[in-house]
């Protein structure tokens, strides 16, 4: 997480340091995300291997837009996201003289720094408001993969370590909508909704059944500055 807090600083000090001497030519901005977030699980019946629920997770990062037409612009950037999850996996155990039903509920708490590489779309200024649209993908690496593993109400670990559980490699989709606000000159407050689809199988197959799978989404509101 430090490492990842390091890399964060160094790329904004360097892009702010870009855009002052810059003409203009392409645009920078901050913004926070919060995120409604959930683990998608594919699994068989015989697994008893499901979601269950949608953790709320905070994200933040840099944006760096780059026109190349009329109201058009290659966006990019940097940004710290939250990816979590619940998961409920229900199974037996012999006890000597039967067996015993356990339900593990399992609390993922993942991040992800990732790259978005998306198209944005925008309207022509409508008062003081520019509408926009963007879609593209994002790859990711994971920095923190944390757990609260509960078994049948019981907490085992309320921080458990799942790296191995959990491939640090993804890809996502990225859809995206809002407005811009002009505060004057180059400076906007940017407000929009966000849906983040992850394609990648993030549970290792070497700890998973191969015929579990699990994707990671989330849908977050988008609250930024532009300069």
């Amino acid at each position: 997480m430090k490492k990842a807090l390091l890399v964060f600083t160094f790329a904004f000090m360097i892009t702010t340091a870009w855009s002052q001497s810059s003409d203009k030519k392409f645009m920078f901005g901050v913004k926070i995300q919060p995120a409604l977030a959930w683990f998608r699980v594919d699994a068989p019946d015989e697994a008893h291997f499901e979601s269950d629920g949608l953790p709320f997770g905070f994200g933040y990062g840099l944006i760096t837009d780059f026109p190349f037409a009329d109201r058009y612009a290659f966006s990019t950037g940097l940004e710290i996201a939250y990816r979590g999850g619940k998961t409920v996996h229900t199974y037996t155990e012999p006890n000597g003289i039967g067996v015993t039903n356990f339900t593990q509920k399992t609390k993922l708490s993942l991040q992800f720094v990732e790259i978005p590489l998306t198209l944005k779309m925008r309207t022509n200024e409508i008062g003081y408001i520019t509408y926009f649209f963007q879609a593209g993908l994002a790859p990711g690496y994971a920095i923190r993969t944390k757990a609260e593993i509960t078994v049948n109400d019981v907490v085992i670990d309320d921080n458990a370590d799942f790296s191995d559980e959990i491939n640090e490699f993804n890809l996502s989709m990225i859809l995206s909508a809002g407005a811009e606000y002009s505060l004057g000159g180059s400076t906007s407050l940017l407000l929009g909704i966000t849906f983040n689809n992850g394609f990648i199988d993030l549970l290792n197959d070497e700890k998973y059944d191969d015929k579990v799978k699990g994707n990671s989404n989330y849908l977050a509101l988008m609250l930024g500055v532009m300069f």
